[in-house]
């Protein structure tokens, strides 16, 4: 018997007994006669169990979800959902989600919608846009007209969409003193420069080159209602790993949204870009499972953002790549040597093969030179709390919990080492070695983005890849040598999970997409994906509180 059906036959089986103990005891226990015992009633049913509120909050959601199935349904962009990974591979972009294609200006002058129809019938448009660019510099308006549908920078076509966000700048559209650019559900203001550039007036990047990114909103006048929803918001609140799109309606989504094996029915309301979660549809046995998945997805998210906070610093301080200028013979990895030697001497500068190079930058910040593995050491170790003291301070390096060069003076600054340290220390890194099967060359572009989007729970945000092959660089008469290099995964697309932008060092620390990495090395491939244990991170780094706002896209010089 549970519990509840013994607190509801108590009384009743405790009845009898006080009427026979009044009948034995009397007058001398009593003041008042006895009474005729009652006879003894059965005990009655126990009511039914309530049902819990889960189970009442599903049948409500369930319930929505039939209400929203019988609005009207807006028809998505299928051709940019088959083109998306692409897209997103090639282009640096907010990977927002289109109720429907926004449309071209029907009434534009017949000049413009002759442009418009030769760029989208043009093999190479990155060609034709280099053309048009002067152009529209001299006629903004022209460039609107022919470049943007209902003030947003689209493309479903993903050459094309890397032309725009490579060659266009704000100052081809526009030439208003002011004007406003709509990324994700945030609205950020821009003036107009004496030279015809802009620069942001508010935001992350306040004072910063404004710039453009593929399906950024951008105007000078009051704005329409928009037609897309920022999901990374959205996701930075639920913590899920990808969504589903079952149907768009005027104000709502049908979405099934995944949180590691649980697949979790949703109704999500949205306006002027921001998305809200309504509902969701959670089965009992799932609710332990899915608060524990959104605890763990929290908690590495904590991490991957202090990760990301010092990704940013080291790109704002735009730390250089340790190469000299001049170089003789291979002298990559030698410039940080001379930058410590003159630093600790209480130096402001130092020289290599005749050039000179600052020890601290304008700001009095450390310009400490890096090869791309150092940029993961780095990274690191000042997010655990330790990097060189600015100039005015003594000499040395702040403390942190981790600290690459103990034990290790030098012998880290070559990948292959580096990838032997995760390896003989398990409770630190997870290593994933790729299968030769699966070295998978970038010049395969559709083959390899396809690989990268097959497997995005490989691929996540603090994540370090390393990548190897032969690279274009070699002298025709030197002997053909298999290169490494390695960057971190910055952010994942919060739709389809696949890792759409990365950070590293590859001349200073920049935020870029995969198109970047295969037009520079295309025969190279992935042979490591090296992701930092979070629970030794939490015990490691300094976290903060998760931002309010998704990681910026940009930071840093244009």
């Amino acid at each position: 018997m549970t519990r509840s059906n013994d607190r509801h036959a108590r009384p009743f089986g405790f009845a009898p007994f006080l009427a026979i103990a009044l009948i034995l005891l009397g007058p001398g226990c009593s003041t008042t006669p006895p009474t005729k015992a009652k006879p003894v009633v059965a005990a009655a049913e126990p009511p039914p169990k309530k049902p819990p509120p889960a189970a009442d909050a599903n049948r409500d959601c369930a319930r929505l979800r039939e209400l929203v199935s019988a609005e009207p349904i807006l028809p998505g962009t299928p051709k940019l959902d088959q083109a998306r990974i692409r897209i997103l591979a090639r282009a640096k972009a907010e990977p927002v989600i289109f109720v429907r294609p926004p449309l071209a200006d029907p009434e534009a002058p017949q000049t413009a919608r002759r442009l418009r129809a030769s760029l989208a019938r043009a093999p190479y448009p990155g060609e034709v846009l280099k053309l048009l660019l002067n152009s529209f510099r001299l006629r903004p308006d022209l460039g609107r007209d022919v470049i943007l549908r209902e003030g947003y920078l689209y493309a479903e076509a993903p050459e094309y969409a890397f032309a725009l966000v490579d060659q266009l700048q704000l100052s081809h559209l526009f030439d208003a003193k002011t004007i406003w650019i709509q990324r994700g559900d945030r609205t950020y203001h821009a003036e107009r420069l004496a030279n015809g550039n802009y620069r942001y007036l508010d935001g992350p990047e306040k004072d910063k080159a404004a710039r453009l990114f593929l399906f950024d909103r951008v105007g000078s006048e009051a704005p329409t209602p928009a037609i897309h929803i920022d999901l990374r918001s959205l996701r930075n609140e639920l913590h899920f790993d990808s969504v589903k799109i079952e149907r768009a309606t005027p104000n709502h989504l049908l979405a099934t949204f995944q949180y590691g094996p649980l697949r979790i029915p949703s109704v999500v309301r949205y306006r002027n870009g921001r998305a809200q979660l309504e509902c969701e549809i959670v089965d009992e046995p799932a609710i332990h499972d899915l608060a524990l998945l959104r605890d763990v997805a929290e908690r590495r998210l904590k991490v991957a953002s202090a990760l990301r906070r010092e990704m940013q610093n080291e790109i704002e301080e735009a730390l250089p790549f340790d190469e000299p200028h001049r170089e003789w013979g291979q002298q990559d990895g030698m410039l940080r040597q001379k930058w410590v030697s003159a630093y600790r001497m209480g130096e402001t500068s130092f020289t290599m093969n005749g050039d000179e190079y600052p020890v601290f930058d304008a700001k009095g910040r450390p310009v400490v030179p890096q090869v791309c593995v150092d940029f993961l050491t780095d990274t690191l170790e000042r997010a655990s709390g330790k990097w060189w003291q600015p100039q005015g301070q003594p000499a040395g390096t702040t403390p942190g919990l981790i600290d690459f060069t103990r034990g290790h003076e030098g012998t880290l600054r070559q990948v292959p080492a580096f990838v032997e340290l995760a390896k003989r220390n398990p409770e630190w890194f997870d290593v994933y070695e790729t299968p030769e099967r699966e070295r998978i060359k970038f010049r395969r572009k559709d083959e390899f983005y396809g690989y990268l989007a097959a497997h995005p729970e490989r691929f996540q945000a603090g994540d370090i890849v390393v990548i190897r092959g032969y690279t274009p660089f070699e002298r025709s008469w030197e002997p053909k040598v298999m290169h490494y290099h390695s960057f971190f995964i910055y952010e994942n697309d919060p739709v389809t999970g696949f890792p759409m932008a990365l950070v590293g060092n590859p001349g200073h620390p920049t935020i870029r997409v995969w198109e970047t990495e295969a037009r520079r090395t295309p025969k190279r491939s992935i042979w490591y994906r090296l992701r930092p244990r979070f629970h030794w991170l939490e015990t490691h780094l300094k976290l903060d509180p998760i931002p309010s706002e998704p990681a910026p896209l940009s930071v840093g010089p244009l």
